[in-house]
């Protein structure tokens, strides 16, 4: 299965001083369920640190650590002396540095280098699907076997995506592992995306809010720099098109250390070149074109949404969810004020990559159906419940790529994992500061501190929390053939629509004969008295009669009619009782930094106040409040303390007692 090494040599230069290095290829199954069909070559480069293998003997017991690079897509980078090399190496590993197949010398694709039979969009993608995660772990597996035996164990460090197939190998091939050692991989274990994008949305808020605090003459540049490219077909050195979205992208920047700088400089430039020539210049383009290029990295563009599936076609997710958050969108905020910041995308994939990057253009089919395919298969869980290796992981708090909340479930689902917590670094922290990210996660694997007193205190700290915020089982909705959320046993209904303005507009529709729904305001369904902080409402009724409350005075609608409410105004709404049919109101949301009132938040809110109705619960305050944090909404409550109710106990006390703002159980994955 495989060959001998190409090549072996021991470099005794500055650069490799003291570091023996052998170069393998292996001759690896395409498809492990056909063994001896079509084979990939995949390459891996070892690294022996001399000073602990001075003999072949001393060599040959040094443990192995294989490396797992972040992407999806990307090769491992030529490893020397510094750095997490010297901090592994010191521990008495020999390190095995892996090219993932499709990726540096491990037959790698790109649209050039597919096989000559790949003549349609089908057979390009069914080729694809075997350069995921599972596939990966199965040429560790065949590489484990050829180089320690079939019972030998190794262990296995993984930063990012390479985390995550650390954890799929935890799945499938457990016994294998000696260890395990994560940095920026805790991956999500949900079915799809959506949740993935929809938690990484605060976070990428923040990181351009602290870019344009920190460079305010920015959001006239960034703004200048869009309605240029939007007016412009500006093609790049190689015959890509830099779009207002390509240019977007390169917010991905934000998440590691000096990348908000580094994007800085790049608007700086650009500015510099329109004020000076009235068009970006080569050199400026240059520097675009080869900044986290999909060109040479495809499978980075084409299987990003897949590594978040089990069983769920992603469906373009990011696009989906970025679609109801006007402030990524330029269509929306080339219509504001000049004060208006335009905000920069994260770590997300838009169907219009595969027309911006010239490379990608002959992918685009195939990617279209791979993002329709819902043949993912990841994960175990079960098998990771029951886990037996050891895993230590470094968490950040504030990273960009991997939310943290979603991390800590997965902590929490694997069994026999511990972490290093920091807000201190970024998604990059073992480039930042390798040697004390290593040092901790060395210290964690000695599983030193005692276990009993610790295991004693969670104990505690659990039944603490059971006792002060009861936990109730959540139920997930039903949906309808027509799309429709059904909650309190279809009383209410509601659909998402996102506008291509940027706003959002949630159909609702009350039974008039329910008594959750059609008995006044005291019905189950009724919101209750709020204001919004940022974005303005405007109710158009389709079919019934709306009874409101705005800032105390009563009123009504009926079918064909309006009303806007602009943000600080009390308010409430319900279905006039007396009207005899069902209320169908359009509720259209937009404006302001924060656009809480969403398609998340309507069927977690509704979705958790449904749950609790009908199976007999009182829905926990702590979690309404939780809720009405983080979409910017204000109750009525005594002495006008509304908003430092929702700071305070929304949203410090709601985290310390593990309330969420969304739950799986009301994802489009769990509805039924």
């Amino acid at each position: 299965m495989a060959s001998d090494p190409l090549e072996t040599y021991v470099n005794k230069g500055i650069y490799w001083h003291g570091l023996k290095v052998i170069e393998r290829f292996y001759n690896l199954p395409l498809d492990y369920a056909d063994p001896d069909g079509e084979k990939i070559r995949v390459f891996a480069r070892s690294l022996i640190p001399l000073s602990k293998a001075k003999t072949p003997e001393e060599e040959a017991k040094l443990p192995y650590l294989l490396y797992l690079q972040g992407g999806p897509g990307f090769e491992v980078e030529l490893q020397g002396r510094g750095g997490l090399v010297d901090e592994i190496h010191e521990q008495g590993y020999q390190t095995l540095w892996l090219d993932q197949r499709g990726t540096g010398l491990s037959s790698p694709i790109g649209h050039n280098t597919l096989p000559v039979h790949l003549t349609t969009d089908a057979a390009k993608a069914a080729y694809l699907k075997h350069f995921r995660a599972d596939n990966i772990v199965r040429d560790c597996e065949a590489i484990r076997k050829i180089l320690l035996g079939a019972d030998g164990k190794w262990t296995v460090m993984g930063q990012s995506f390479g985390g995550f197939c650390a954890i799929t190998y935890l799945s499938f091939f457990p016994d294998g592992l000696k260890e395990v050692f994560l940095t920026g991989g805790l991956a999500p274990l949900d079915e799809g995306p959506d949740r993935v994008y929809a938690s990484l949305i605060p976070i990428l808020k923040k990181r351009n809010q602290i870019y344009y605090k920190k460079y305010p003459q920015d959001i006239l540049r960034v703004r200048e720099i869009a309605a240029y490219l939007e007016a412009s077909d500006v093609t790049l050195p190689n015959g890509g098109r830099l779009s207002v979205s390509r240019f977007l992208w390169l917010g991905i920047n934000f998440g590691t250390t000096g990348g908000i700088d580094r994007m800085h400089q790049l608007v700086f430039r650009m500015t510099n070149d329109l004020e000076l020539f009235g068009k970006l210049g080569s050199k400026t383009l240059q520097l675009i074109e080869s900044k986290y290029s999909f060109d040479g990295n495809p499978i980075y563009a084409i299987l990003h949404e897949p590594i978040y599936c089990q069983g769920q076609a992603p469906k373009w997710s990011a696009s989906r969810v970025i679609a109801s958050q006007p402030q990524f969108l330029w269509a929306h905020v080339k219509s504001l004020a000049q004060t208006e910041p335009l905000y920069f995308h994260g770590e997300m994939v838009f169907p219009d990559a595969f027309d911006d990057y010239v490379n990608l253009r002959p992918l685009k089919g195939a990617a279209q159906i791979l993002a329709n395919d819902s043949d993912y298969a990841l994960y175990d869980i079960e098998q990771l419940k029951r886990n037996e290796v050891k895993v230590s992981a470094a968490t950040y708090y504030n990273d960009m790529y991997v939310e943290f909340g979603l991390a800590q479930e997965t902590a929490g689902t694997i069994a026999n994992c511990e972490q290093y917590i920091t807000n201190q670094l970024n998604h990059d922290g073992i480039r930042q500061d390798a040697k004390d990210v290593m040092k901790r996660l060395f210290e964690i694997s000695k599983r030193e501190r005692p276990g009993p007193r610790v295991n004693f205190l969670a104990s505690c700290h659990d039944m603490a929390l059971s006792f002060l915020f009861p936990k109730q089982p959540l139920q997930s909705p039903k949906v309808s053939e027509d799309g429709a959320w059904l909650f309190f046993d279809g009383a209410l209904k509601t659909w998402a629509i996102h506008n291509e303005d940027g706003s959002f507009t949630s159909r609702q529709v009350f039974a008039h004969s329910n008594p959750h729904s059609g008995v006044g305001r005291q019905s189950t369904a009724t919101p209750p008295y709020h204001w919004h902080l940022q974005q303005t409402e405007t109710f158009q009724v389709n079919s019934g009669v709306l009874c409101y409350i705005l800032d105390g005075t009563e009123g009504k609608l009926t079918a064909g009619q309006t009303a806007t409410i602009v943000p600080g105004r009390w308010h409430t709404f319900w279905s006039d009782p007396e009207s005899g049919v069902d209320l169908d109101v359009n509720i259209t949301v937009r404006g302001g930094d924060n656009p809480g009132f969403d398609e998340s938040f309507v069927r977690n809110f509704y979705g958790y106040l449904s749950s609790c109705t009908m199976q007999g619960f009182a829905p926990s305050p702590i979690q309404m409040l939780h809720f009405m944090y983080s979409a910017d909404v204000v109750l009525e409550m005594p002495l006008n303390i509304g908003r430092a109710a929702n700071y305070l106990l929304g949203n410090w006390v709601g985290w310390l007692g593990g309330y969420k703002s969304q739950y799986p159980e009301f994802s489009e994955a769990k509805a039924k």
